[in-house]
């Protein structure tokens, strides 16, 4: 009889035998058992519609189409094909031809191919009379060597190794005595394994080696009790005097199954409403009696009733759990001998959603603190803030260390830790995390960087402390330009966009790089001049991280201002200072060609914030991109009357055109006093920027 399955349209991966290795059979004779294999996938189920061609491709006989499959092509000769059908079996009969004069026997190789691989049948073809006597010759001949009691006991599930042995020989014609190989043996109880006993070898059929011995390593069944194994020769001899008393006992711990209390979740401090249950079988998957059975905790915060117990008249053993007031996941083990089984269980919190306040995308110093602890706000599916989860935290890459590994939430919802910079500069990647929950902070360990303060950060033109959304700033300090003679810059005469990164220096607002105008080292001073983003919030403050091949230094709390107007200045051949402007002619403003008075003059500024249609870090002007606060110029130390128009640059970055009328009766002069002003839209006091002149004429 040969075992099936359930077909599947998958791909073939396996092609094995089932049934038909090693027959010995008279001359001339059709075999009983059919040489067949089975088709398999990948996962192990049986596939139909596949060709398996049987080809002899050794010694004497034919092969004609058997019972499982459907023939494709000749239905017989030294090739058939077969197609598998939904049970994925194939099979052939084997026919036995004549034994050559001075042999006692022939040995024929079938090799039965599949596109997943391919397997060979053995068989043996004995003569059927001595020669020339006509005398019925016998098949060959089967002595027992082990076990020699007739005896087998054994536990459900087990694997005997050597439990039989027998050996085979010629015993007619003139290889008499010669030993066999290729002899196959098979055993049986002739019970299906819900009527009694059952074993097999394993594999299913062995064959004789070399010296005639075949060993079967007996695969014992499931089912408890006693029957008579009979072993199988070559398919025609049963063993010497009968089978062996095949007794089946109850084995050890093989198996555990969890029959209940899997995949609970609960509140924290809440006992499991549902006991944790679980089944003790063996190899045979019958279920033990009185067998010890150990509980543990593997991980998360669980506690047990009792850790151990002992398995009832069904097997059984069963422990009550109770959660503990840690988030997540929590493992449950129960053992028995070397059988374990593992239940999952989950302390709920009532979080659905973690956010990062504060403390990503920082960067300190080898040794030195984050400024910024690493805050993370726990809120429910109503968004209300949760209290009392514990969070825990961990460094999950590069060095650093923490002040907690866990903290919990409180009435604002919120926990937090702080970090140090460890001894190795790189990326650190710390993770917050309550249940399924988590955030994930990235951070950086530098070496020391340039000596900058947040004093030496301010604007650029007008020399005011701080910073201003989209303002040129400069930042001084040791450090920034020690490679650098004169002056780097980004972008010739401020055309065109400008690098984040120039002379192995960068600039972080934030987490945002700044577009660099120029770095510089002149007459001992060092100093980069940047564009700070328009993202910034003002009033407020920004942390500023420079960084100098690769080396950083972090400068907290550095003001962020509405407004830094500041004046654009010319300095001429004679060393003189004055607003750089552009009279309605084109022509620039110098001392012998001085600011037309009643004509439209245009000056140029930095620092006077955003415009309509809005306006980008790193982003040329473009027409009519007008300045949304109101700005204010003043001449000889009054302002000057009618409409001031300031709109963006085209092709400039971070520079405004200011036009404004010159008085006609405003004072001439080659230094008469310049300024420029905003006026907040919340009516507080006018911002000035940095006082100029002008030549008026």
């Amino acid at each position: 009889q040969v075992g099936v399955g359930t077909a599947t349209g998958g791909s073939s991966s396996g092609i094995e035998i089932v049934a038909g290795n090693g027959i010995v059979l008279y001359e001339y004779r059709l075999s009983e058992d059919e040489l067949t294999v089975k088709i398999t996938d990948d996962a192990g189920n049986v596939v139909a519609g596949r060709e398996v061609s049987f080809a002899i491709t050794d010694g004497i006989g034919t092969v004609t189409a058997g019972s499982y499959g459907t023939v494709n092509g000749t239905s017989s000769g030294q090739t058939v094909k077969m197609i598998t059908k939904e049970d994925g079996l194939a099979s052939v009969k084997f026919i036995s031809g004549d034994v050559a004069d001075s042999y006692s026997y022939a040995q024929t190789t079938i090799n039965a191919s599949h596109t997943a691989g391919s397997v060979n049948f053995t068989l043996t073809t004995a003569i059927s009379t001595w020669p020339g006597t006509g005398i019925t010759a016998g098949l060959p001949l089967v002595e027992l060597i082990s076990p020699t009691d007739r005896n087998i006991t054994a536990r459900a599930g087990e694997t005997l190794a050597g439990a039989i042995k027998m050996r085979v020989s010629i015993q007619s014609g003139p290889q008499m005595g010669k030993l066999l190989s290729g002899a196959g043996m098979t055993v049986s109880t002739g019970l299906a394994a819900d009527k009694g006993p059952t074993a097999s070898c394993s594999p299913l059929i062995p064959l004789s080696d070399a010296e005639g011995i075949v060993t079967c390593d007996l695969k014992i069944g499931p089912t408890l009790g006693t029957a008579t194994l009979t072993p199988l020769i070559g398919g025609y001899q049963e063993m010497p005097y009968g089978g062996y008393i095949l007794t089946v006992l109850q084995g050890g711990p093989s198996t555990i199954a969890i029959i209940q209390g899997n995949n609970q979740s609960g509140n924290p401090g809440a006992t499991l409403p549902t006991s944790l249950v679980a089944e003790v079988r063996d190899a045979g998957g019958n279920k033990i009696t009185g067998a010890t059975a150990t509980w543990e905790v593997l991980s998360g915060s669980v506690t047990l009733s009792n850790t151990t117990t002992t398995s009832d008249a069904n097997g059984r053993v069963s422990a009550v759990a109770k959660l503990g007031n840690i988030a997540g996941a929590a493992k449950v083990r129960v053992s028995s001998g070397s059988a374990s089984a593992t239940f999952t269980l989950t302390v709920n919190i009532s979080a659905t959603q973690m956010t990062k306040i504060s403390g990503d995308n920082q960067t300190a110093v080898v040794g030195a603190a984050f400024s910024k602890p690493l805050v993370v706000e726990l809120r429910n599916a109503s968004n209300a803030v949760v209290s009392d989860v514990n969070v825990s935290y961990a460094v999950t890459s590069g060095a650093a260390t923490l002040s907690a590994n866990s903290a919990v939430t409180g009435t604002d919802g919120r926990a937090s830790v702080t970090a140090t910079a460890g001894t190795t500069t790189g990326a650190v990647v710390i993770t917050a995390s309550a249940g399924t929950l988590s955030a994930t902070f990235q951070l950086a360990v530098v070496n020391e960087g340039p000596a900058v303060k947040a004093t030496g950060i301010r604007s650029a033109i007008s020399g005011d402390s701080g910073v201003t959304p989209g303002g040129m700033i400069a930042i001084y300090g040791d450090g920034i330009a020690s490679d650098v003679e004169g002056t780097v810059t980004g972008s010739a005469n401020l055309i065109g966009q400008l690098p984040t990164k120039l002379s192995n220096v960068q600039v972080l607002f934030g987490d945002t790089a700044a577009p660099i105008y120029t770095v510089n080292n002149s007459n001992g001073q060092q100093w980069a001049v940047v564009q700070a983003p328009f993202s910034l919030t003002a009033p407020g403050t920004v942390t500023v991280t420079v960084i100098v091949n690769g080396n950083s230094t972090v400068i907290d709390g550095v003001a962020v201002k509405a407004y830094q107007p500041g004046i654009i200045e010319t300095t001429d051949a004679e060393g003189n200072t004055y607003a750089t402007l552009i009279n309605a002619d084109g022509s620039y403003v110098t001392r012998e060609n001085g600011a037309k008075r009643g004509t439209n003059i245009r000056m140029f500024a930095t620092g006077l914030g955003q415009t309509n249609p809005v306006l980008a870090a790193n982003y040329s002007g473009i027409p009519d991109q007008k300045v949304l606060a109101d700005v204010v110029i003043g001449v000889n130390d009054a302002g000057v009357p009618g409409e001031v128009s300031a709109e963006t640059m085209m092709g400039a970055i971070g520079v405004y055109i200011v036009t404004f009328e010159l008085p006609a009766d405003t004072q001439v002069g080659t230094a008469r006093p310049f300024a420029i002003a905003v006026r907040p839209a919340d009516g507080s006091s006018l911002v000035f920027g940095n006082p100029s002149t002008i030549p008026v004429q």
